[in-house]
């Protein structure tokens, strides 16, 4: 699938979706528990994959600036409307493919958070993206990201095809109108090895939860804290 069919995809998902008001109570909980830092007020992050802005408009709540991105036009400019409506000024949204951020001009920050995205590219891609992040981070800086795992339910629908390398093009009975989306799925320990060549992991969770962006099968997630070496 091309850059332009998946953004094409993904913004016809948000303008027809609700919007959604309330974090994953997971990011709360990882969020409250590593990344307060001391003088927060004056701290920034920035959100890859910002979708509706939960985790971003949660942040903006203590630090100073939030740097919101997303592949998705249409998730751009809701958020943008949403910052307006809910009087939010510390939030700078940015469209940006996260494979581009090492070409943006989004300043060095103290937390990144990534929301699954990492997932809609190959692991190659995915390497580079966590140099990126480190990169863009200060010292003593907090990556908290997320993994889809490996999940045998959705990889053998029929119309699923292998790509390697642990990416699918995953069967439209599992993700419905996003034809042709391709995901890579993790374990444990693969997730673990990409973060751990530039960070040092604090955390990992996982738990079940169901594939978006149309909910009907189960799958497993994989949550790692780390620092910036």
């Amino acid at each position: 699938m091309s850059v332009n069919e998946y953004s094409k995809n993904w913004s016809d998902f948000y303008f027809e979706s609700r919007r959604q008001r309330h974090a994953d109570l997971h990011f709360l909980h990882l969020f409250y528990r590593y990344s307060l830092f001391p003088n927060v007020d004056k701290k920034s992050a920035l959100v890859v994959g910002a979708g509706d802005g939960v985790e971003a408009f949660e942040i903006a709540r203590s630090f100073k600036n939030v740097y919101a991105t997303d592949y998705a036009i249409a998730s751009v400019e809701r958020l943008k409307k949403f910052a307006v409506n809910d009087g939010v000024k510390n939030l700078i949204v940015q469209q940006l493919d996260q494979r581009n951020l090492d070409s943006s001009l989004i300043p060095l920050v103290d937390l990144i958070v990534s929301w699954s995205v990492i997932s809609y590219i190959n692991q190659k891609e995915a390497a580079n993206v966590i140099k990126s992040f480190a990169n863009h981070l200060n010292p003593g800086g907090k990556l908290i990201i997320l993994f889809e795992g490996d999940e045998s339910s959705v990889i053998s629908l029929r119309g699923t095809v292998s790509k390697g390398g642990g990416t699918y093009q995953l069967s439209d009975a599992a993700i419905g109108n996003m034809p042709g989306l391709e995901m890579t799925f993790y374990s444990q320990e693969a997730a673990k090895r990409l973060v751990e060549r530039y960070f040092m992991i604090n955390s990992i969770s996982s738990r079940d939860t169901f594939l978006p962006p149309k909910g009907d099968y189960r799958v497993n997630q994989y949550f790692i804290v780390a620092t910036k070496k």
